[in-house]
């Protein structure tokens, strides 16, 4: 059964990847996989929602913000999804780099300070 599981989260990580391609119109798929039972399927989706830029922040806070802790909050993603924003994710949504920043993950708060 766990080999089953793992297989289908290698499949789901693998469509979240692909969905960066789309661009914007990813944005839904991506915020329902970061609530996914597979941490590597949440991390994923973080960061393509960091590849797609600014305009996925606001969805992205709304959804850490709905999760309220029923899934560890995955800091070291958020801090590369801010970086792959760059200086617009901390203008736009100081909300994400606020969550990032207050992370107990020191990599995370590295990683968002660069």
């Amino acid at each position: 059964m766990a080999e089953s599981s793992r297989g289908g989260a290698t499949r789901r990580i693998v469509d979240v990847r692909a969905q960066t391609a789309r661009g914007e119109a990813a944005i839904p798929f991506l915020i329902r996989n970061i609530a996914d039972v597979h941490e590597d399927v949440r991390n994923a989706a973080i960061e393509a929602l960091g590849m797609i830029g600014p305009a996925a922040l606001p969805r992205l806070i709304q959804a850490i913000r709905e999760l309220d802790g029923s899934r560890p909050i995955f800091s070291e993603s958020l801090a590369r999804a801010v970086q792959e924003v760059g200086v617009g994710a901390r203008k736009s949504a100081p909300e994400l780099a606020e969550i990032v920043m207050s992370s107990p993950s020191k990599p995370a708060r590295t990683a968002a300070a660069d």
